[in-house]
């Protein structure tokens, strides 16, 4: 498209023509000056525009300025077509060829605006670990807590570094297991539990290990529970009884107090 020049020049991203006529630069090109410049200037190497352009887009960790796309500092990043560039958070380093920082493990960046950035925790149902620079969705059937750097696989798998994966024969794991716990010697599995002796059942323990461990222990455990939570019980139905006795006693010893004054009204004379 051409325009009517105005008064001596033409603006950025347009060169001046013959009949007094500004053109749009052509894509690739660009132009940042206001005059009566004849053509434009091609893009630099690892950089592109298009048409009508004031400047040329940069790739990921280059930044444009005075018509060069020129290397990010170290230790800051910025997206394709930026005019400068983001220090990265303490300690952090930039990847992904220079568009994200490294955030701990649990958390990914993200770009709010053209020049703004931060690490942020992981939603429930993503994860972050390794070389990853932003949070990726949980395979399906599986979740994860926030800011988190694994997904949880049911019983009987386990997490292989981005997906759930079987446990081995003989071998078996809890639901959230990083790894896989094999079955003590000639003990077989189904996946989830292993098979124990006669007399004894498998238990899982919070640190997710498992063992087998006898019936009477489970149940021995169980009545140790029972019985702490009927004494806590007891105690507070003393306690509550004692303070119901406390009450009334106190009550019926201000009611005896009234009732012991003398009423002089109800005395006869003598006669």
């Amino acid at each position: 498209a051409e325009w009517p020049l105005r008064p001596g020049s033409c603006p950025e991203g347009q060169y001046y023509k013959s009949n007094c006529m500004c053109v749009k630069c052509p894509p690739n090109t660009f132009k940042d000056t206001i005059d009566r410049q004849t053509s434009c200037t091609t893009c630099p190497s690892m950089s592109v525009s298009t048409a009508g352009s004031a400047y040329c887009t940069c790739m990921a960790g280059f930044y444009w300025n005075e018509g060069e796309c020129h290397l990010c500092p170290k230790g800051s990043v910025s997206k394709p077509g930026s005019l400068e560039c983001v220090k990265c958070p303490l300690d952090s380093s930039a990847v992904n060829q220079g568009m994200a920082c490294k955030c701990p493990t649990g958390q990914g960046w993200s770009w709010e605006g053209e020049n703004q950035g931060e690490c942020r925790l992981c939603l429930p149902g993503t994860y972050l670990a390794g070389d990853m620079t932003s949070c990726q969705p949980c395979p399906r059937h599986t979740t994860s807590d926030v800011g988190s750097d694994h997904c949880i696989c049911p019983a009987g798998k386990f997490w292989n570094s981005t997906k759930c994966q079987n446990c081995e024969q003989g071998s078996v794991s809890p639901s959230g297991a990083l790894k896989c716990q094999t079955c003590p010697t000639y003990f077989s599995s189904n996946g989830t539990v292993c098979e124990c002796p006669n007399g004894e059942v498998w238990s899982w323990d919070s640190n997710k290990m498992g063992s087998c461990i006898l019936l009477d222990s489970k149940a021995n455990a169980r009545v140790k529970l029972l019985l702490g939570f009927s004494v806590v019980l007891i105690v507070l139905i003393f306690s509550l009884i004692a303070t119901l006795i406390i009450i009334l006693l106190m009550k019926k010893k201000k009611r005896d107090g009234r009732n012991s004054g003398v009423n002089v009204l109800n005395i006869p004379y003598a006669e």
